[in-house]
């Protein structure tokens, strides 16, 4: 049964044999009807147990502006899922034997500087190579930069490694952009026809493709619009084709593939679910190759990803692997770009499978993800509180300062809502650029009394006060800064220029 609710489309729920189970369907529907009424969550959502859809849903628009609904055709840009694609392409060419886990990086791309980086470093982030968007190889791109654009950045900028390949971990977009070409060169098929003979027509994902221009009209239609809030002061999210930085990020990054650049639905990621599951394209000891998280020298620990606290995770083969199995084996990746998050978590020794497509980036989408794989186990929820910054920058912009800073006294008090260090600064400094001073302080001073011990926050204030005329609570607090960070330069020049201005003589 399909239905018209209001702006969004609900797909008939799918019921579970037993009460019990019943019950936990209409747990969730309620949890995900109240975050996107309360919350803004727009996007799909499909939980699956023992190969069998229990849950699928459509919150809000695929387009807002023309009123077109979510549908669970609707088509999503996967952003960093797409990885686990081309890890599972990679060990294909493995399989067929035309790849080997300790080939070389320099064997395929002789003209980049790195040497001993192997095909398992790009696979599992410790090869050490910094992210192409870093600023010397980020500068040398022009609009719609290719795989091959970043290559040549590469070549030409000699970016120095983070660290010796197999020493350390850091995820690193860069791996996986080798890797699609790695899997080109090797065989012999663009990136995007060797996923779809390979992987998507054998799990029968129709509605998946590798770039928008690789795709026909009718399926280019079904392609959600994204929206984002342009500032923490934002009550609505707009488009990301009308906010700047966002259209900047997608005129650059819009071209490469292999860390990204994969459009699906939540049905085709639960048939490429089966698929996997069924050994349809990789056999069973690929697979758990896949799954087994890196292990570091002298026993040297990492966070890969944290869907919630129940999730904590390693590195796999293209997959993030959870730490505790008490449930089963249980591997997932989630995604971002300006715009979208996006979440697929699988729990391999129970057959279960949570996807959650978001296009109005909710930011409590992983912990969301991870709290459905939970209660479909029977465990609690574990979700993000909602933000702060985002709750007392609307108030601000609805209801004026007056209004919001008392709220800010109120809500900062208990722990009903998180109250997060890049988005209170961001929220400073959004209030900063309004020239309302006194506003922004109380913001920063929030952010201080929570993370004491960074020397950021402290930065930010001392700005704040000495914007608003206040030198001498500015120098103390650019002391702070200086004492908790003493190799911050900026901070160092601020101060003596704020000394100098005002003659002032530290205490001996």
């Amino acid at each position: 049964m399909i239905k018209w609710i209001t702006g969004f489309l609900v797909i008939s729920i799918f019921s579970i044999t037993g009460g019990s189970a019943q019950n936990k369907t209409a747990s969730i529907d309620s949890l995900m009807t109240r975050l996107h009424r309360d919350e803004g969550f727009d996007g799909n959502v499909l939980i699956a147990d023992k190969g069998r859809i229990i849950y699928e849903k459509s919150f809000g628009y695929a387009n807002a502006e023309r009123k077109i609904p979510l549908t669970e055709n609707s088509i999503f840009n996967l952003a960093s899922i797409s990885k686990v694609f081309t890890a599972v392409a990679t060990m294909i060419l493995v399989e067929q034997g035309k790849l080997k886990m300790t080939d070389s990086l320099r064997h395929y791309f002789p003209d980049l500087p790195y040497p001993g980086i192997t095909i398992f470093n790009l696979l599992t982030h410790t090869s050490g190579l910094q992210d192409f968007q870093a600023d010397p190889v980020r500068n040398l791109l022009g609009k719609s930069a290719s795989n091959q654009d970043i290559e040549a950045a590469y070549a030409k900028v000699h970016l120095k490694a983070k660290f010796q390949p197999d020493s350390n971990w850091s995820y690193s977009n860069t791996n996986f952009l080798l890797l699609a070409m790695i899997i080109e060169k090797v065989s012999g098929m663009t990136y995007p026809a060797f996923l779809s003979k390979y992987i998507f027509i054998p799990s029968e994902m129709d509605h998946s493709f590798v770039l928008v221009d690789n795709v026909s009209s009718s399926l280019r239609d079904k392609i959600t619009s994204l929206y984002y809030y342009p500032d923490l002061l934002s009550v609505q999210a707009a488009n990301v084709d009308s906010i700047p930085f966002a259209r900047a990020y997608y005129s650059i990054m819009g071209n490469e593939y292999g860390d990204g650049g994969i459009f699906s639905t939540t049905g085709d990621l639960f048939r490429f679910h089966k698929t996997l599951q069924n050994e349809k394209i990789l056999k069973t000891t690929t697979l758990k190759k896949m799954y087994a998280p890196v292990r570091l020298p002298a026993g040297k620990d990492y966070e890969a990803g944290n869907a919630n606290l129940d999730y904590t995770s390693n590195y796999g083969l293209g997959w993030i692997v959870a730490k505790d199995s008490s449930l089963g084996k249980i591997v997932w990746h989630s995604g971002s770009d300006p715009g979208t998050l996006t979440f697929f978590m699988r729990n391999i020794s129970r057959d279960q499978c949570v996807i959650v497509l978001n296009n109005k980036w909710y930011r409590g989408t992983y912990q969301l993800g991870g709290s459905l794989m939970n209660m479909i186990n029977n465990r609690p929820e574990q979700l993000l509180a909602p933000s702060l910054a985002r709750k007392i920058g609307q108030e601000y912009t609805l209801h004026g300062s007056v209004v919001a800073m008392k709220m800010l006294d109120s809500l900062k008090k208990g722990n009903a809502y998180h109250i997060g260090f890049m988005e209170m600064n961001e929220l400073g400094y959004n209030l900063l650029a309004k020239n309302d001073t006194r506003s922004a302080i109380e913001i920063f001073k929030v952010d201080t009394e929570q993370y004491p011990t960074s020397g950021d926050v402290w930065d930010s204030l001392a700005e704040a006060y000495y914007k608003a005329g206040d030198k001498e609570t500015a120098i103390k607090d650019y002391e702070k800064l200086i004492l908790l960070d003493p190799h911050n330069e900026s901070g160092k020049t601020m101060l003596k220029k704020i000394q100098d201005e005002v003659h002032y003589a530290p205490a001996k």
